[in-house]
């Protein structure tokens, strides 16, 4: 849909926005950066497309990149929590530890009940290697929003820092259910190295990751047949 969008009408950059968005959303980290950028060069004050530019810059680990971007952001839109959120990241990132935790306090402070932020804080504390509180927090951000399933990730990965595979593997199942496609890095995560290589809990989160595959392929398969292939936004 987005990309019927951008072909209607390509000087509108929300509609290079939306489709960034969803390209990010795919894990295509680059095209979706370039897509914030011709949403930039449309409107320079979307502050939206420069946080979300960000998020993708950090996905891809470059974190300076994405502390620009989300200042940018900010200096347009100041006090966005959800952007000093992510800007927390990009700083832990970069082993700024305790500038990520003034950041992450800022967010938590404007939206203390925020499920994005309360997410964020267990991402940004599970980075930080305090697993114990990262666990605590992912905890409570699902308690706010009990089938996210990227706060589902970062539990699974702090149990399997924490030495309880069989926990963490649970939490794995729920989150791939979710939204399998956000995670493929899982099978490099140096999170899960506990999980990948206990005994027991190992095999089954290989045989998991390869049913997951499996029903993603027949699910893009499925859905070749139903719309074909549609050519790429350039």
């Amino acid at each position: 849909m987005a990309q019927k969008r951008v072909r209607l009408d390509v000087n509108d950059p929300n509609t290079h926005h939306g489709w960034g968005v969803e390209l990010a959303k795919d894990g295509r980290h680059e095209h979706a950066i370039e897509a914030f950028d011709r949403a930039i060069a449309l409107d320079p004050d979307h502050a939206e497309s420069h946080a979300q530019r960000g998020a993708a810059l950090a996905a891809l680990q470059r974190y300076e990149d994405a502390l620009a971007a989300y200042d940018r952001a900010l200096e347009i839109e100041a006090g966005d929590a959800a952007t000093l959120g992510r800007r927390a990241i990009a700083l832990a990132g970069l082993n700024r530890g305790l500038a990520a935790l003034r950041s992450m306090d800022q967010a938590l402070k404007l939206e203390p009940d925020d499920p994005e932020n309360r997410s964020t804080y267990a991402s940004l504390l599970l980075i930080l290697g305090r697993y114990d509180d990262a666990l605590a927090a992912a905890d409570a951000a699902l308690a706010l929003r009990p089938d996210h399933a990227a706060t589902l990730y970062d539990r699974a990965c702090a149990l399997s820092q924490l030495e309880r595979p069989a926990e963490a593997l649970a939490d794995l199942d729920r989150a791939f259910a979710i939204d399998f496609g956000a995670f493929g890095f899982a099978e490099v995560d140096n999170d899960l190295a506990n999980l990948r290589r206990d005994d027991e809990q190992g095999p089954k989160f290989r045989a998991l990751v390869a049913r997951c595959k499996r029903d993603r392929e027949a699910a893009a398969d499925e859905s070749k047949d139903e719309s074909g292939d549609g050519a790429g936004v350039g």
